[in-house]
């Protein structure tokens, strides 16, 4: 015998078109209502509605006793930075004031007129109720300066060219070998011997390095290395590459140098196998080395 409980319960179930079509019918049904005239009609009636029951209320007022509401005030402005420029030239570079009323200044027109300054990299302007403003400034950190042919300047870690500040400028390495003039102020410097001698600086940074190998010049005029010059007024020539890996070969050879009681004029990083020019001694010039990488022992 046939089993006529399946079969029944199979030819009971409602098909999934059915579900199918109304969703689609009640989708075409709202599509269709807001087309219509009627709904464009009741949206055009109630803006005009808000429109005017603002008219009424700014009338009732006033236009001007609205706008010039003491509770729309400024009496208090906040100012976040990192202490290169004082809160009052933040806030003149702003040109807001106490006293201001909210409607007769721009929170983006004020954040723009603070970024005019090539040392601020971000400013940003906002309104807290009751009565204050608050602004928010990134200033832009000078790593570097920049020997120009009449004048100095400072160079930001992302190579925006900033103007002089002689109390950061003494601890600053100095940068040569490039052809700066005071309309590159505040636009970035599109040379990758910049871009190298900036990765090189952070590197530096983060590397365990003594404080006798601190860097104060580098020299960009030659296209395929860096010529560093260290505090203690060691040469060393640093090519392309992983600069991480080359400070940690320099300081291999450092080391050894200082073990043995020797000393280097000039240590070129440029290749595998690392050249030292030992430094020239009046009995004698002694002649150049390499070490290798691997073993950091010097070879005649």
């Amino acid at each position: 015998m046939p089993r006529k409980s399946k079969n029944k319960k199979r030819y009971n179930r409602k098909p999934s078109g059915i579900f199918l079509n109304v969703k689609v019918s009640k989708s075409r049904k709202v599509k269709k209502f807001v087309s219509s005239s009627f709904f464009k009609k009741a949206v055009v009636l109630v803006s005009f509605s808000a429109i005017g029951v603002f008219s009424t209320i700014v009338g009732a007022m006033g236009l001007e006793s609205f706008f010039k509401d003491p509770r729309y005030q400024i009496t208090e402005i906040q100012v976040y930075n990192q202490n290169l420029f004082s809160k009052q030239e933040v806030v003149a570079m702003s040109g807001l004031s106490p006293g201001m009323f909210w409607f007769d200044f721009s929170v983006a027109k004020a954040a723009n007129e603070i970024e005019r300054n090539p040392n601020i990299k971000r400013a940003q302007v906002e309104r807290s109720l009751p009565n204050k403003v608050v602004l928010k400034v990134v200033e832009r950190r000078p790593v570097a300066l920049l020997k120009g042919k009449r004048q100095d300047f400072l160079l930001d870690e992302e190579g925006v060219v900033l103007p002089m500040r002689f109390d950061v400028s003494g601890t600053l390495p100095l940068f040569l070998g490039l052809n700066i003039r005071e309309d590159n102020v505040g636009k970035t410097l599109e040379n990758q011997q910049v871009q190298n001698a900036l990765n090189f600086l952070e590197a530096t940074w983060d590397s365990n390095l003594s404080l006798d190998l601190e860097v104060v010049k580098i020299d960009l005029s030659h296209k395929n290395r860096l010529d560093v010059l260290t505090q203690e007024g060691l040469k060393v020539w640093v090519g392309d590459g992983d600069y991480f890996q080359k400070l940690e070969r320099l300081g291999r050879v450092v080391a050894d140098l200082q073990k043995k009681g020797e000393s280097a004029d000039l240590i070129d990083l440029r290749f595998k196998d690392v050249v030292v020019k030992p430094t020239e001694y009046k009995s004698g010039v002694r002649a150049r080395r390499v070490v290798k990488d691997s073993i950091p022992v010097i070879r005649r």
